[in-house]
C-alpha cells in the first residue's frame, strides 16, 4: 500500500520537499520491487539472474535518489551528500521508515553512515580521498567491530582489544572481535573499537580506528 504524504503545514517548505520526493521514489520504485529488491538473501528459490537483476535495479533507484538531490542525507553538500540538518533527515527517515530497506538505496545505512559522519569530521584529506568518498559513492562497504567473545561490547570498559603507540609503528592487539557490515557484503574496513593504552601499558581512552580488513584476520559469522 503505498504512503500518503501531505505537506506538513507547521514545516518549513524544505522539509515538505524532501519528504515529497522521498515518499515518491519510496512509492514508485520501492514499494512495488520489495520481493525483488531483497527477498533473494533469504529465499533459495532465486537463481543467480535474479539476483542479478535485483542488484541491477538497487543500482536504477540510487540514480533517481541522486538525480532527486536526496542521496546521503545525512552528508555535506561537498561530500555528494544532500546536506540536511538533524530535524530535516529526522523527517525524512519518517517516510524511509515505511519501507524495508528504503535507507540502503538512499545511501545512509549504518555502519557506513556512521563510519562516514567520523571520517568527515576527522579524516585527512588523504583518508577521505581512500575511504570517504568510495564509501557514498557505493563502491566500497565498511563495518563496525565491538562485540569480543567475553565482552558483548554495549560496555565499552570492557573491551580488551587494545591499540598502543609502539613507535615508529601501531601496535594493535586483537581480542577476537566481530565486525557488523551491511548484510551479505563483506567490508573493505572497519572502525574498530579499542582500548588506548598509554606507554607504561595503562587504558587511557577508548578509541575507534578504522582497520583495513586484510590487515587482520576477519572470520564471517553467522
Amino acid at each position: 500500500m503505498k504512503m500518503n504524504v501531505q505537506p506538513v503545514p507547521t514545516l518549513n517548505e524544505r522539509i515538505n520537499e524532501v519528504r515529497s520526493l522521498t515518499a515518491q521514489i519510496v512509492n514508485k520504485e520501492i514499494l512495488p520491487n520489495e520481493s525483488v529488491l531483497w527477498a533473494w538473501r533469504t529465499d533459495g528459490r532465486f537463481q543467480d539472474s535474479d539476483v542479478q537483476q535485483a542488484r541491477h535495479l538497487r543500482e536504477e533507484i540510487k540514480t533517481k535518489v541522486k538525480q532527486a538531490g536526496i542521496w546521503a542525507p545525512h552528508l555535506p553538500v561537498e561530500y555528494g551528500g544532500a546536506g540536511l540538518n538533524f530535524l530535516e533527515h529526522a523527517y525524512m527517515n519518517e517516510v524511509l521508515a515505511y519501507a524495508v530497506g528504503a535507507a540502503a538505496l538512499f545511501g545512509v545505512v549504518a555502519p557506513n553512515s556512521g563510519n562516514q559522519q567520523i571520517l568527515v569530521k576527522y579524516g585527512t584529506e588523504e583518508q577521505k580521498q581512500k575511504w570517504l568518498i568510495p564509501l557514498i559513492e557505493g563502491k566500497m562497504e565498511s563495518g563496525f567491530s565491538m562485540t569480543e567473545p567475553d565482552s558483548p561490547g554495549s560496555d565499552p570498559r570492557s573491551i580488551k582489544t587494545t591499540w598502543a603507540a609502539r613507535s615508529p609503528e601501531i601496535t594493535l592487539a586483537m581480542a577476537s572481535a566481530t565486525m557488523a557490515s551491511v548484510p551479505g557484503l563483506m567490508a573493505s574496513h572497519s572502525s574498530l573499537l579499542a582500548a588506548v593504552l598509554d606507554r607504561r601499558g595503562s587504558k587511557v581512552t577508548i578509541s575507534a580506528p578504522f582497520v583495513r580488513a586484510s590487515t587482520s584476520r576477519w572470520i564471517k559469522g553467522r
